[in-house]
């Protein structure tokens, strides 16, 4: 049931996860476990979702893309052993 049609929910989702993950708030490893299912879901709005869901869905994409590249789990890992 959760996963009928609501656009103005799935925007309104889309958009709390931008600000719940901006690069300076959010670390990578914080999203890590949760990444693969929060795109799959993001991906599958940008298929048949209005205009502006689609808007906010790739927003929270590369909103969560820009997250991996600012702190990717590597370089961190790099980091602690200097």
């Amino acid at each position: 049931r959760l996963l009928q049609p609501f656009p103005r929910i799935h925007a309104a989702a889309a958009s709390c996860l931008i600000s719940l993950s901006q690069p300076s708030k959010c670390k990578a490893e914080s999203l890590q476990a949760h990444l693969q299912p929060l795109l799959e879901r993001l991906f599958g709005l940008l298929g048949s979702s209005p205009v502006f869901v689609r808007e906010e869905a790739m927003t929270a994409v590369a909103t969560l893309a820009q997250v991996r590249q600012t702190h990717p789990p590597a370089a961190q890992a790099v980091a602690r052993l200097d």
